[in-house]
């Protein structure tokens, strides 16, 4: 409806780009009549697609989410690397309101992952998040345990970079997101796209994903200015 208005003539409607985290008081939209004067049924033709078709712009507030956590990989299991979910994943929780509940760590092994994830299925948890083992070392079976505990996954695998390994799915009603290492290694990644429409209750589908390799290839935030940025950096 956004285009059908453009082009309707003399009345344009700017929005910002689809998707974009929000805050309390930030502006969306805004509106002008080309060049400051149009006919009133020309404002009330707009009005009434608005009645018949709905809002151009819908505001999805933010769910407060219990989030629970499998941290895979022999290493950290072991002790031998130090486990750094809290400083780069567990602050982004936090800022967007939600709040860790349980967090395990597992070897890799595909019946403890399983056997974790429905450990956190049975707790209070809106939304599970699962770390490590998604790459193709022998040792990668993190896809394979996020299975055998029941997930659906809807995909695995995506045309974004940093990203491209990430993984979602669903077990019964609750979100699974696998995450890749690049989470630990980039300021932003695919997950700072996923987690804010997860947390507003929007269901992802492979489709939407794969049209996010259109401006899905990021290299350097520090420097890039594009105003569109999928990862919501601008």
């Amino acid at each position: 409806m956004l285009h059908h208005i453009n082009l309707s003539g003399n009345i344009i409607l700017s929005t910002l780009h689809r998707y974009t985290p929000c805050t309390s008081g930030m502006a969306v939209g805004a509106t002008r009549i080309i060049s400051l004067t149009t006919l009133e049924t020309q404002i009330e033709k707009v009005e009434n697609w608005r009645k018949q078709y709905g809002p151009v712009i819908d505001i999805l507030p933010y769910r407060k989410l219990n989030v629970g956590v499998v941290i895979t990989g022999n290493e950290i299991f072991k002790g031998r690397i130090h486990d750094r979910f809290d400083e780069k994943v567990g602050k982004k929780i936090v800022h967007y309101g939600s709040q860790i509940v349980k967090k395990l760590v597992v070897p890799d092994d595909i019946s403890q992952i399983s056997k974790a994830l429905l450990e956190l299925q049975d707790v209070n948890t809106d939304l599970i998040l699962v770390t490590g083992g998604l790459s193709v070392d022998p040792d990668d079976v993190t896809r394979a345990g996020i299975k055998k505990a029941g997930t659906k996954i809807i995909f695995y695998g995506t045309p974004i970079l940093p990203g491209a390994m990430f993984l979602y799915g669903r077990l019964d009603k609750k979100p699974v997101l696998g995450l890749p290492a690049c989470v630990f290694h980039h300021n932003a990644t695919l997950f700072d796209i996923i987690f804010p429409r997860v947390l507003a209750g929007e269901v992802l589908t492979r489709k939407e994903i794969s049209l996010l390799g259109h401006g899905g290839f990021c290299q350097n935030c520090n420097s890039c200015n594009f105003p569109l940025c999928p990862f919501g950096k601008g």
